[in-house]
């Protein structure tokens, strides 16, 4: 980073953006943020372990054969962790360090889908961490936005041999983030309130 970012100001955004770290970005910056509606994007969050999932996914896959599976499982998992120790425990991290966990070890049992019982145990790990999360909406949305996802899953294509990969992606995608707004959209009794 400190090659590209060659100014403080820019390096302060790059840690913000990348890390969370917001400690070295100033008030003037900050609120620009703020005034462009875009201050959400220095907070770390799930979206950036799944960026980390997908990276690390793609270049340890030859490691996903049979053989050397359990050595795709832990360095992928290693690099997960990592980025949440790095981030401080951050909660939004913390809960989808352990929902990756759960998926991956799921996975290389041969769960490919995210289940209830997934989903279950996560969330009861998260709540064993801290039991106020069970009031904490971000706590509350995250899973009713993987909840969602879950239940859209069900619709997902799983004929390989009929359906282009990315044709299946494409798709899987579109139905992954219509079952995600399906449960996290307020109902529009909520709206009629404000």
């Amino acid at each position: 980073m400190e090659k590209v970012l060659t100014t403080p100001e820019s390096k302060a955004v790059g840690l913000g953006l990348t890390l969370g770290i917001k400690d070295y970005i100033d008030t003037e910056t900050t609120r620009y943020f703020q005034d462009t509606g875009t201050l959400h994007a220095l907070a770390v969050s799930g979206a950036h372990l799944q960026i980390i999932f997908m990276v690390l996914g793609f270049s340890l896959q030859r490691f996903k054969k049979p053989k050397t599976q359990r050595y795709y499982l832990f360095s992928v998992l290693l690099g997960i962790w990592s980025f949440a120790f790095i981030t401080g425990w951050c909660a939004s991290v913390l809960r989808a360090a352990i929902m990756y966990t759960v998926f991956l070890i799921g996975q290389s049992k041969g769960y490919y889908k995210l289940s209830w019982n997934q989903l279950g145990f996560s969330a009861f790990l998260l709540l064993l961490v801290d039991p106020n999360y069970l009031y904490d909406v971000g706590f509350q949305l995250s899973y009713a936005a993987i909840a969602g996802i879950a239940i859209a899953s069900q619709f997902w294509p799983t004929d390989a041999l009929t359906i282009n990969k990315v044709y299946r992606y494409f798709l899987n995608t579109v139905i992954a983030t219509i079952g995600c707004l399906l449960y996290t959209s307020p109902s529009p009794r909520d709206r009629t309130r404000s």
